[in-house]
């Protein structure tokens, strides 16, 4: 695994674990020229290591800054050097106090959030992971992760979500969500107005279930080329609460944030007055 791949809490603990182990080597005199040669190969490790994440990195012993990565003093806007034999609570709101520095000064290992101040004295929302000290090694480590990024992306993504709801409820197309199964996830009012039935009755079943075995063949098809990646647009005549409705159907694949197709998203025109007129 990548250093870029690892998660904050087992890059914590690796950087933890390699400080420990250089303090070992540096005790260790027994063979001199052994103990040089690991010493060096641990203490690159621990600095590719260091320099690698994408996170800022602090060490402090008794709540003293003695480390600190260019992560980090960009995220405070300080030099690195201005950073170091500061006291960790320098960095803090003062709200945060005992939250931030019980994580520091404890080696609590579990995640917060608190707000650092930069040196223009304006607060920055970050996330605190640290892997303790322990009685090899009196120093903490803590990754730092701006989270200022991730709340705009969180935002962003809320408003979206929003959107899509409210056009979701509104639309008057028939429009509806299946998973890689094919089974319905979600429908929106337009749906459950056609079949006359509350979401709840539509939810998990399949076209089968909807328009009959030989219909579905059908629509199985064109749902499994949307599977394939593909944006599928047809026009098909079926049968709902037995009278024959025309609709333009236009599918697309659902996909994750890394890609991958998990599913169909189907908007549904019925357009059979339409096609009766002309």
């Amino acid at each position: 695994m990548s250093d870029e791949m690892r998660s904050t809490k087992e890059l914590v603990r690796e950087l933890q674990e390699l400080r420990q182990r250089i303090q070992e080597l540096e005790r260790n005199s027994a063979e001199p020229r052994q103990t040089d040669e690991a010493l060096r190969e641990v203490e690159e490790r621990y600095r590719k290591v260091f320099e690698a994440s994408s996170d800022g990195i602090l060490v402090t012993e008794d709540g003293v800054i003695v480390e600190a990565d260019d992560r980090i003093a960009e995220i405070v806007r300080r030099d690195p050097a201005e950073l170091v034999g500061l006291q960790f609570k320098e960095l803090i709101q003062e709200e945060n106090d005992r939250k931030a520095e019980g994580q520091v000064l404890d080696g609590n290992q579990e995640v917060v959030e608190v707000e650092l101040i930069r040196k223009d004295g304006m607060p920055v929302l970050v996330e605190l992971s640290t892997k303790g000290a322990s009685d090899r090694d009196s120093a903490t480590v803590t990754a730092v992760r701006d989270l200022t990024q991730v709340k705009a992306v969180e935002e962003k993504a809320a408003e979206t979500e929003e959107r899509f709801r409210a056009i979701f409820e509104a639309a008057p197309e028939v429009i509806y969500l299946k998973d890689s199964d094919l089974k319905l996830t979600h429908v929106n009012p337009a749906m459950e107005t056609l079949f006359g039935l509350a979401a709840s009755e539509l939810l998990g079943s399949r076209e089968e279930d909807l328009y009959g075995e030989q219909t579905a063949q059908q629509i199985r098809k064109w749902d499994s080329r949307a599977l394939d990646g593909h944006i599928v647009e047809e026009e098909h005549t079926r049968t709902v609460n037995g009278e024959p409705r025309t609709f333009l159907d236009i599918r697309v694949p659902l996909r994750t944030m890394t890609n991958e197709i998990f599913g169909v998203c189907c908007i549904s025109r019925d357009i059979t007055d339409y096609k009766r007129t002309v």
